[in-house]
């Protein structure tokens, strides 16, 4: 990834990381953390995923801004709604099946 479009997208910036307790989500949080948001949004469907990467940022200790918020992108009027009250600037959309020949 090129550093530089990663800090103009992250560097104090609002960033919401739809499913953020995800693999790929989890990772995103971790990363964008270090660029240092003004603010990050935890968007995802699973609870216990949520806290769980919620509980791991904060014992990071940074000065960040953490919103864990527990929903689907499915719910085009939620991801909406927080997109207008938090302001948010950047997503990063990692919300997923990992499994999809299982849905069927």
């Amino acid at each position: 990834p090129n550093q530089n479009y990663l800090r103009a997208d992250i560097t104090n910036k609002v960033v919401m990381i739809t499913g953020a307790g995800g693999s790929i989500g989890s990772e995103l949080c971790r990363q964008s953390i270090q660029l240092q948001p003004k603010k990050i949004i935890l968007f995802e469907q699973n609870e216990f995923s949520l806290y769980t990467i919620d509980q791991e940022l904060i014992q990071k200790n940074l000065k960040i801004d953490i919103a864990p918020i527990l929903g689907s992108v499915l719910d085009s009027k939620q991801v909406e709604r927080v997109c207008k009250t938090f302001a948010v600037q950047t997503i990063y959309h990692a919300a997923a099946y990992k499994h999809v020949p299982m849905l069927s």
